[in-house]
């Protein structure tokens, strides 16, 4: 028999799949508030970032806060393009 743990932030189960409306609905607050930028664009590592942290269960602010500090890291010039909530 397997035994699944719930992770304690979520309580959802480890390793288990965002489901696809959630999905879906981060995915459009993602294109809404962080544009995307041409091909090579640190915005678009931004983003990717963003996006990571968000399916591990951070907010949205919380996402972007940690991109940008690892972006800096490669890019110390880098200026976010990040739009305010609609």
């Amino acid at each position: 028999m397997a035994y699944t743990r719930l992770d304690e932030n979520s309580g959802r189960e480890r390793g288990s799949p965002v489901h696809y409306e959630q999905q879906k609905a981060m995915q459009r607050e993602l294109n809404e508030r962080i544009p995307p930028a041409p091909k090579g664009d640190p915005q678009n590592e931004l983003r990717q970032v963003v996006n990571s942290q968000r399916f591990h269960g951070k907010s949205f602010d919380q996402s972007v806060t940690i991109a940008v500090s690892v972006i800096r890291k490669r890019y110390p010039l880098f200026t976010p393009r990040i739009l305010p909530p609609r």
